[in-house]
């Protein structure tokens, strides 16, 4: 007998999906890299409408995981779902740790009327006296249409005193999409240092804060190394 350390993988490692009620799905998958009898076991959220045509499969074959969903799910979110396969036996004339790997399908389950995840803020660096791009993503993680959906980003220095205030575009959002809302910040008579950003996102009569986001202004620097004239 010969000891091995077998590795085995999935392909792909996972997908990502859209509650829709009263469907049915289904999903390939592959485990690769062995030729042996596996086991297959299904694990987390939402199981109970998960099956598999079979429990046992050979390594290289595809096999396929069904999901046949109800008309509504109580508890919304992102709900994992992991096919674990797992080698019966290592290899024939080895001795091995037995080997196991899992895939993933996410399932994102919207919240009842209107509501968004916490929005994300971003700013770029700006050179002094130059327009940089601050951007929000938003993500409508209800079942209600959002209309109309834009931001408010304030400008703070370090001792959170406002400079300037932006607002950017404005983007309407079906359940369970995302849309990216943009401004410029104009720097001028900014001085050289770091600031940082505070928005506010305004939908539907609704409004949520987003994270707060740091930047840096400073003057474009070239730096000539071996100059001789």
């Amino acid at each position: 007998f010969c000891k091995v350390v077998t590795a085995i993988g999935i392909t792909p490692a996972s997908y990502e999906i859209d509650f829709q009620p009263n469907s049915e799905q289904e999903f390939q998958f592959k485990v690769t890299d062995t030729d042996q009898e596996l086991s297959l076991r299904l694990e987390g959220g939402l199981v109970q409408y998960v099956s598999l045509a079979n429990n046992t499969i050979r390594g290289g074959e595809p096999f396929v995981v069904k999901i046949k969903f109800p008309e509504k799910i109580s508890n919304p979110g992102k709900h994992q779902i992991t096919i674990t396969a797992t080698e019966t036996a290592a290899p024939e004339g080895t001795i091995a740790a037995i080997a196991g790997i899992g895939g993933i399908i996410i399932v994102k389950v919207p919240f009842e009327g209107t509501y968004i995840n916490s929005p994300g803020l971003s700013i770029s660096d700006s050179n002094i006296n130059e327009k940089t791009k601050a951007q929000v993503s938003i993500q409508n993680f209800g079942t209600a249409y959002i209309s109309k959906a834009y931001a408010i980003i304030n400008i703070l220095d370090l001792s959170n005193a406002k400079i300037i205030t932006a607002q950017t575009d404005s983007v309407s959002i079906d359940s369970l999409q995302s849309k990216t809302v943009k401004a410029d910040i104009d720097t001028t008579n900014f001085k050289p240092g770091l600031y940082k950003g505070r928005g506010v996102v305004f939908y539907d009569n609704l409004q949520k804060e987003t994270n707060e986001a740091n930047f840096k202004v400073g003057e474009l620097t070239v730096k000539i190394n071996n100059y001789t004239k």
